[in-house]
């Protein structure tokens, strides 16, 4: 039975791979880009940024963050680390 297995990981892939104890052969490989969940996230995101500034309602800053036009606050605000 064959069986597609997407990995999102660096994997080497040879006659045989072992996947969870079991060794299966390997019929075809590809090394295509995927849409995962991250990149589709990104897309959309990205999406959603052009429309809210093609409206006005957010601008980018020469450092990249974007920000509210009305108060100025970020879109994303900053997150601060303690060590």
């Amino acid at each position: 039975m064959a069986t597609t297995v997407q990995v999102v990981e660096n994997i080497s892939v040879g006659n045989y791979v072992c996947i969870d104890g079991v060794r299966c052969e390997v019929e075809a490989s590809t090394n295509e880009l995927t849409i995962t969940q991250s990149l589709g996230n990104a897309e959309l995101l990205l999406v959603m940024a052009n429309k809210l500034l093609e409206m006005n309602v957010i601008q980018r800053a020469d450092d990249g963050q974007y920000y509210f036009v009305n108060s100025g606050k970020l879109l994303v605000p900053e997150l601060t680390y303690e060590d």
